[in-house]
């Protein structure tokens, strides 16, 4: 525990002191302060996107039926709105294609067929852990239904893909309202 504390302090030591080496070499330059400080917050920001990606994550392939008890009440209202085909199936599209808009959003990866095929391999990669996890759960074999699982999957990451594709359009249409927004004066 003590060792983990002082190599954290150390790596704070070490980010202090390059923040203030970066200073003094802009003493020179006022703009090089700001592009500092703003590579920094845009760095801060990406950190922050990558956590919230592996939260996604975390949140698909752990079985959330884990958690709550099993005589609860909240298990009886979880079986009857989420053991549905259907709402099996909108989850499933839901995560896979949140999964693949944040994947383009926070890497910030070209409309290519090159990344829509590496997209579909990962949506493929993380529908197999998921069901491994759904099958360990359930003690079955893999078989028809994680195959229909695995292709409803595709179709979330195709839907995902879609709508990135669609924010890109609009993206400078939303920026120009954020900042009309951000910027109105109440009269």
């Amino acid at each position: 525990m003590i060792n983990c504390i002082t190599s954290v302090a150390k790596k704070i030591r070490i980010l202090e002191n390059e923040i203030v080496r970066q200073a003094l070499k802009c003493l020179d330059s006022p703009t090089c302060l700001v592009e500092v400080c703003a590579e920094k917050r845009h760095n801060a920001d990406m950190d922050k996107k990558k956590i919230f990606l592996l939260l996604w994550l975390g949140g698909m392939l752990f079985p959330l039926n884990l958690l709550i008890k099993p005589t609860s009440l909240a298990r009886q209202v979880f079986r009857a709105a989420l053991y549905s085909e259907l709402s099996h199936v909108v989850m499933h599209i839901l995560l896979f294609s949140g999964l693949v808009f944040l994947l383009f959003l926070i890497f910030d990866l070209p409309l290519t067929k090159r990344s829509a095929v590496m997209l579909g391999i990962c949506v493929l990669a993380v529908g197999l852990g998921q069901e491994y996890f759904q099958l360990q759960v359930k003690g079955r074999t893999f078989g028809g239904p994680e195959i229909f699982d695995l292709g409803v999957d595709l179709v979330g990451g195709t839907l995902g893909w879609i709508a990135y594709r669609t924010f890109q359009h609009y993206r400078r249409y939303l920026r120009i309202a954020y900042f009309i927004l951000r910027n109105a004066r109440p009269t």
